[in-house]
């Protein structure tokens, strides 16, 4: 609702003021909206309680349109689209009783300022119809009177607990009636002001508020009664509208090529369409004579077979055996070169050289040592105390390189004196790789 604009209008011997102005447009956010004030309408009509729904609503300058599925949908989407489904619902029968309020005064309303929005940018979702169809032909009333529903949009920082409206031009037109009945009430300064319990004018909702009641729990009828007081009558206009499933939205506009979003729905490709969807990669290469699927599912890896696999092994089959590239090698599908095996003077230490059969690799043994020695003799074993002289010493070191050598945390007689070496069960060898002083002594 905008902010309104009061004008006094007399009625026989009752000094009144006329409705506020509703928004001539909500905003893109769905949230109410404060207008200035513009051409406004006189409330100035008893209306009694209708005897039968109006299903269709005549909007000026528009034309009719279905109360239930087109009318009220825009109605609430325009003035108050962003609240959640209590606060809707209320919205939508506050709205339905200033629509069959006009249409009984009338004949007609008008779409804008003057009464509520109709026509705006904002398209109701499923949730405005939802909150329509769940309180369809209901209208407020008291005194069997038609209750105007008066409302504007409050104050946007109100807060709960109490949600009672504090700033905000349109504030000092909002009515707190919770729990107040009867000449209880306090009337609206936006409608007629008339004798205490006068119907027409029960009050007015703030929009805001309404959201912030149902943060606290309220539902539809709490946040209608905490504006209109305790005892307005939520009222089911007679006969039947024949409310039913919401006209389908109109379809999506067709995709088209340029519009800087790739509908692969509408065929749109790196072929027809590479503005939207980019360039298409370059084609992979032919594979080349011979390639087989030994790589197949060993992209980039070695295959079972030692093989080694391009990463795009899937268009070539088996690669390299030296584990470069296709483009490398340049023979996919060729049989290639097995890595070659481990051999004494390759400069590596590895497989079963120690330094007592490849030195050149491994380094030199320690010096008292020997070649000879078995470690199923006793004094080979671990069967001293740490620090403590071994038998045999000479011959102790070569225990440590036996792939049979001991468990984690077994004890080996080294240089002379029994440590605890937490080896790997295969061998010292096959831990460091080199000779056991790479082994750390614990």
């Amino acid at each position: 609702m905008a902010q309104p604009t009061s004008r006094g209008i007399a009625l026989g011997s009752v000094l009144g003021f006329s409705l506020a102005a509703l928004a001539a447009c909500a905003p893109a956010t769905g949230d109410p909206h404060e207008d200035d004030p513009g051409t406004l309408q006189a409330v100035d009509q008893r209306v009694s309680l209708l005897n039968d729904a109006y299903c269709t609503i005549k909007v000026s300058g528009v034309g009719n349109r279905d109360t239930e599925t087109d009318y009220l949908p825009h109605v609430i989407a325009c003035e108050n689209g962003g609240a959640d489904l209590q606060a809707l619902k209320a919205q939508a029968i506050a709205a339905r009783s200033v629509a069959y309020y006009n249409m009984a005064s009338q004949g007609s309303i008008c779409d804008g300022q003057g009464c509520q929005v109709y026509s705006c940018n904002a398209k109701p979702s499923a949730l405005h119809y939802q909150a329509v169809k769940e309180t369809a032909q209901q209208y407020l009333s008291y005194g069997n009177m038609l209750t105007y529903g008066f409302y504007v949009a409050g104050d946007s920082q109100v807060v709960g607990p109490t949600c009672v409206d504090v700033g905000g031009s349109t504030t000092h037109y909002v009515t707190f009636n919770d729990g107040k009945s009867g000449t209880g009430v306090k009337q609206t300064k936006l409608g007629w002001v008339g004798p205490p319990g006068f119907g027409q004018n029960r009050g007015c909702m703030s929009q805001w508020g309404g959201r912030c009641l149902e943060q606290q729990g309220r539902d539809y009828l709490g946040i209608l009664r905490f504006y209109y007081g305790s005892d307005i009558a939520i009222t089911n206009a007679p006969g039947n509208c024949g409310v039913g499933t919401p006209p389908e939205p109109p379809p999506p506009a067709a995709a088209a090529c340029g519009d800087g979003s790739c509908d692969s729905g509408s065929g749109e490709d790196c072929n027809t369409c590479p503005g939207d969807c980019g360039a298409c990669p370059a084609p992979p290469s032919q594979p080349q004579p011979g390639a087989s699927s030994e790589c197949a599912g060993h992209c980039g890896q070695q295959a079972p077979s030692g093989c080694w696999c391009d990463a795009s092994c899937a268009q070539f089959g088996d690669c390299c055996g030296d584990g470069s590239s296709c483009s490398a090698c340049g023979n996919c599908g060729g049989s290639g070169s097995p890595p070659p095996a481990a051999q004494c003077g390759d400069g590596t230490c590895n497989g079963s050289e120690t330094c007592g059969d490849c030195p050149g690799d491994c380094g030199s043994c320690p010096s008292g040592g020997g070649s000879g020695g078995s470690c199923s003799v006793a004094s080979h074993q671990g069967n001293g105390e740490n620090g403590e002289s071994c038998t045999d010493p000479a011959e102790s070191w070569r225990c440590v390189f036996l792939p049979s050598w001991g468990t984690w945390g077994s004890q080996v007689c080294r240089y002379g004196v029994w440590n605890t070496y937490h080896l790997n069960p295969k061998s010292c060898s096959a831990c460091c790789g080199s000779y056991v002083s790479g082994c750390s002594a614990k």
